[in-house]
């Protein structure tokens, strides 16, 4: 066949001279040194971050394998003894593309390596792998068409190459326009970035795919036109045709091992209740380990709602956008507008900007009910319907309360308090319970049912660095115990006198349908004082740390097919810092957090599934440095020598 001779010719040429030894060392050592710092700064087994650099280093290398294909046979004049024949040019054409594309995949094979790596030190996932190597090869392909195509409108091999890495470069960067106006559609419809977006992450999108084998197509096709039209290179230009035609319907196949880049039923549903157009714009920055994925989510939002443009802007960009939404430009987060009404999600996650979306489009109508009677401190919460409730004088917790919250009550609430709080909460009702070292109120008919209590005694930090103005009693938390909704993505928070929080781990398992997570954690070098009056660790009465100040409860219960009773509730072993010190640290997010997920719809919860896991990656001195000498020095160096062993044998003949 003339397309295999052409084929073996090519790669004859190609593997025989210094191009492709010299192309795939240099693509190979830049790939080591960026993959490896990725890596180390993620401390996470994940692979994503490599595809995005690799499709990079190859839209500038791939063009350099194919500039020669038709340039140097036109300016050698062996062009016009094709056609003196009578050749078919649609064979030769896609002969000189499969020479291109095979070499640029075989360069771009070194990197499963660096891949290997990574599962050798932890457990990534290997749907990302997969998709993320197909969307390589796929690049690849058009790459090497272009560079075909241009090849064969020159006879200077370096001119071929710089048109056709300026080409790409362009398509390339121009998914970094930002805005949701026809041109930035338009531009970002034909990115090579914004093409591979959905591959790095972990899916297969059809229209990613039809794109990439349109353009291939269309531009090897045009290569065989340009000398002479044949029914061949006619049935390719409509089959190209055929293709980008269908890049714009958008079926993503997710190999994700939590579906992460899936949209639940449950949002799906949320999102077609969206009549009015609405804006989620998140705040990621650039270099945020999580901006790929959470870009890719996004996109999925916007495709599945015609109504909904997403936004992705850098903080550091934009400060005073995040600022005006009250967005910390560290942690970033999300906000969901339509007309003048605005709800923040903490982080660009399926289950936050759904349910931000869900509380926009149904109504934030949520009734904060205040306890008092037993002497509770006021609480200022401007962003809700605030009511009163008097649990002193009230037999049972009022219908339209969708939270109750006990800020500090001074007395014990009663039998009668105690059982209507009870009994309300047992039917689904939500409860934020802050306490305080200072008043010894018993809450053990509340909490005991869901494997809390309360341990008496004010926790002491034997941290400085953890302390506010060197009071031990005044401690600050900068690690969270869980990836829970109320501290995901919280900055550091204070207690000014805070008791234990302890969670009954054989009560929980007896309860069905009951989780109950640790939220907030001092350090190990604090500890629980049971005589805060003359403190002195005593580890027979006190108690080491960390020491748990902040718990989370949710139980759950099928009531029929299509409802789910759920209770919640809150515990927080001190009230200071969402009173006196609430505008301190991060203090009033995570009150704000807490109400929120507290006042969470039921039925957005079962979204919780589709969070990735953390995949940590533990990397020594060691690994870092056998990593980057393996993938900077070791891959290319074998690469060289490969390169003057082929130009030595070369020599000889």
């Amino acid at each position: 066949m003339i397309v295999l001779a052409v084929l073996r010719k090519e790669l004859a040429s190609l593997w025989t001279s210094a191009v492709p030894w010299a192309a795939g060392a240099a693509l190979q050592a830049v790939l080591g040194v960026l993959f490896v710092d990725q890596l180390q700064g993620r401390a996470q087994a994940v692979v994503q971050p490599l595809f995005p650099i690799a499709g990079l280093l190859l839209v500038v290398t791939v063009p350099v394998l194919a500039m020669r294909s038709y340039a140097d046979e036109a300016r050698t004049s062996n062009l016009d003894v094709l056609r003196a024949v009578r050749v078919p040019p649609m064979p030769v054409a896609a002969g000189k593309w499969l020479a291109a594309w095979l070499t640029a995949c075989a360069l771009t094979a070194p990197a499963l390596v660096l891949a290997g790596l990574t599962a050798l030190w932890g457990d990534p996932d290997v749907g990302p792998m997969v998709s993320g190597f197909a969307g390589l090869a796929l690049l690849c392909a058009l790459v090497a068409a272009v560079g075909v195509l241009v090849s064969a409108m020159t006879t200077s091999q370096s001119l071929a190459a710089l048109i056709t890495i300026l080409v790409g470069l362009a398509s390339w960067f121009v998914g970094a326009t930002s805005g949701e106006s026809t041109l930035a559609r338009t531009l970002g419809a034909v990115s090579l970035s914004e093409r591979l977006r959905t591959f790095a992450s972990g899916g297969i999108d059809v229209a990613d795919v039809a794109f990439f084998f349109g353009v291939t197509a269309l531009a090897v096709a045009v290569a065989a036109a340009r000398h002479r039209r044949t029914p061949a290179a006619t049935a390719v230009l409509a089959l190209a045709v055929a293709s980008l035609a269908l890049s714009g319907r958008h079926d993503v196949v997710d190999l994700t091992a939590q579906e992460t880049l899936t949209l639940s039923p449950i949002t799906l549903d949320v999102l077609a209740a969206v009549d009015d157009d609405l804006t989620i714009t998140a705040f990621v920055g650039r270099t945020d380990p999580g901006r790929v994925e959470a870009v890719t989510l996004l996109d999925r939002y916007e495709r599945e709602a015609g109504a909904i443009d997403v936004d992705v802007v850098d903080p550091d960009v934009a400060p005073g956008e995040a600022r005006r939404f009250g967005i910390d430009p560290v942690l970033g987060g999300v906000v969901v507008q339509r007309g003048r009404d605005v709800e923040v999600a903490a982080a660009p996650t399926e289950q936050d900007v759904t349910s931000a979306i869900a509380r926009l489009v149904r109504g934030n109508d949520a009734v904060i009910c205040l306890a008092t009677g037993h002497g509770e401190l006021d609480l200022v919460l401007p962003t809700y319907d605030v009511r009163v409730i008097d649990l002193l004088v009230e037999e049972s917790v009022p219908s339209h309360c969708t939270v109750v919250v006990l800020a500090a009550p001074q007395a014990d609430l009663g039998a009668a308090a105690a059982r209507a709080l009870a009994e309300w909460i047992d039917g689904g009702g939500k409860l934020l319970a802050l306490l305080d070292p200072t008043f010894d109120v018993r809450l053990d008919g509340v909490l005991a049912p869901y494997g809390i209590a309360v341990a008496r005694g004010v926790v002491f930090e034997g941290d400085p660095a953890a302390v506010v103005n060197g009071d031990e009693t005044s401690p600050v938390v900068r690690r969270y115990s869980a990836a829970h909704p109320v501290v995901r993505n919280l900055a550091p928070t204070y207690f000014p006198g805070v008791q234990g929080i302890v969670i009954d781990d054989g009560a929980v398992d007896d309860v069905a349908g009951l989780t109950v997570s640790r939220l907030a954690d001092t350090s190990e070098l604090s500890y629980l004082e049971t005589q805060p009056l003359e403190p002195s660790f005593d580890p027979t009465v006190d108690t080491g740390g960390p020491v748990t100040v902040a718990v989370a409860a949710d139980r759950s219960r099928v009531v029929s097919e299509e409802e789910i009773e759920r209770s919640r509730l809150v515990i927080v072993g001190d009230v200071d810092f969402a009173t006196t010190a609430v505008d301190a640290a991060a203090n009033q997010r995570f009150l704000l957090q807490a109400i929120g997920w507290l006042t969470m719809d039921d039925q957005l919860i079962p979204l919780s599934s589709h969070l990735p896991i953390e995949r940590p990656l533990v990397l020594t001195d060691a690994r870092v440095t056998y990593a980057r000498l393996l993938g900077a020095v070791g891959i290319p160096s074998l690469l060289l020598v490969g390169g003057a062993l082929v130009w030595a044998a070369r020599r000889r003949r």
